[in-house]
């Protein structure tokens, strides 16, 4: 009866796995939000391969791609990227470390960043008054155009930390989980 109900049980989660994984890993809906920075990727191996690297992952990159990779990593690794877009006005940053633990457990620990620096802050000379409309300045006695002018540069940045773990199982198989 035992062997009988394990088999069952099993089966019941294999099928649920099977039909609710998208729902866990929200594959198949595009974050808008909260978190939606994070779906660049990292690591050039893996984004050379357009995301293909989940199955194969063997590094500390397994922290973003897939955690379970990282029982399959060197004791100890450590991994760092940069990237720019849109000509160095979007940077993202990367930086992680993997440790395993007597072939059977593994630790990771990475820090996301999504930065845009020197974002312009602007307002017109004289709000009062329509664009390009050339005025005389009351505190100057001058002519001048109404334009607008920077009087601010802001930074914008979304971070996140990550904590991943592995647990290699039976046959080859190992699981893994994250919380960030």
């Amino acid at each position: 009866m035992g062997a009988m109900l394990k088999r069952w049980f099993v089966g019941v989660c294999v099928l649920f796995l099977l039909f609710d994984v998208p729902v866990f890993s929200g594959g198949l809906v595009p974050a808008k939000y909260a978190g939606a920075f994070m779906g660049s990727g990292v690591g050039a191996r893996p984004l050379g391969m357009g995301g293909a690297y989940v199955g194969a992952v063997e590094d500390v990159t397994a922290i973003f791609w897939n955690p379970a990779g990282l029982v399959l990593m060197e004791p100890l690794q450590v991994h760092g990227m940069h990237a720019e877009r849109f000509a160095g006005i979007v940077n993202w940053d990367f930086v992680g470390m993997g440790v395993v633990f007597d072939e059977r457990f593994a630790l990771g620990f990475g820090f996301f960043r999504l930065g845009v620096d020197g974002i312009p802050f602007t307002e017109l000379r004289d709000p009062s008054r329509a664009l390009g409309e050339i005025y005389v300045d009351p505190s100057s006695g001058q002519k001048v155009q109404n334009d607008v002018f920077v009087y601010e540069y802001v930074n914008d940045s979304e971070m996140a930390f990550v904590v991943s773990f592995a647990k290699r199982g039976s046959r080859g198989f190992s699981w893994g989980g994250n919380v960030k």
